[in-house]
């Protein structure tokens, strides 16, 4: 009988995580200081596989991104209710993972289905290519980037007061190409976790890391880690912050 077994490398590298400060559109590294209270702290460690075919859907109960419902790897921005907790409200989602260009040059995205009154913007590699604000009344939204041949970085965060009922629709064309066409399953991915990341405030009980941190009014200490799939740690980080 033939042997389905496959040689592999053990990996033996350590996690690094890193602080981020997330405020309303904008993201930067955080080492510690003086924040607003309205301010999110991200962490994120590198230790990722890319899995194609699917982005990342979160849904949330919350317009501020807060109260998980679900999450789920989708090859499309439609609202999937039957993931969801029984009479759950959806009032916000967030798409990511990364979008494959075929060749470089200039690609322009087009969201449709749009809630009139929702916030909702696009980011590549990180940055904001394009946002529509809650009083801007339109149901579509596009965006133009130049994108090098190869997998970037890519999500979509959607939020609104009322509840979702549908989802969004993704389309995309070369800059001069008048033919939009859904993003194929082929040209997304989403990326998958290979290490668990922990925290706490105050020297108090280590938790899971699972969404953005809110910052506790005053002076505080927050320390994390990660651990990877094969059991490796990273030493703890520190960091003091200050919510004003």
């Amino acid at each position: 009988m033939k042997s389905l077994r496959k040689e592999f490398k053990l990996d033996t590298s350590i996690p690094k995580t890193k602080a981020f400060a997330q405020h309303r559109d904008s993201e930067k590294p955080f080492f510690g200081g003086v924040i607003s209270r309205d301010t999110r702290i991200c962490l994120r460690h590198e230790d990722y596989a890319l899995q194609t075919g699917a982005l990342e859907a979160r849904f949330y109960s919350k317009s501020d991104f807060s109260g998980l419902l679900s999450k789920s790897r989708t090859t499309d921005l439609r609202l999937r209710k039957d993931r969801l907790p029984l009479g759950a409200k959806t009032c916000a989602a967030v798409w990511e993972g990364s979008v494959r260009a075929p060749a470089a040059g200039e690609y322009e995205f087009k969201i449709r289905w749009v809630n009139p009154f929702a916030h909702l913007w696009i980011s590549v590699d990180g940055e904001v290519i394009a946002k529509k604000k809650r009083d801007e009344v339109r149901e579509e939204l596009e965006a133009d980037v130049f994108l090098t041949k190869g997998w970037h970085r890519f999500q979509i965060k959607y939020a609104l007061n009322d509840t979702m009922e549908r989802g969004l629709i993704l389309l995309w064309t070369p800059r001069g190409k008048a033919d939009y066409r859904v993003v194929p399953p082929e040209s997304l991915a989403s990326l998958e976790r290979l290490a668990t990341t922990y925290y706490r405030w105050d020297g108090g009980r280590w938790q899971l890391y699972s969404v953005p941190l809110s910052p506790l009014r005053g002076v505080h200490r927050l320390s994390f880690y990660s651990e990877d799939l094969a059991g490796h740690e990273e030493p703890v980080n520190t960091i003091d912050v200050t919510a004003k």
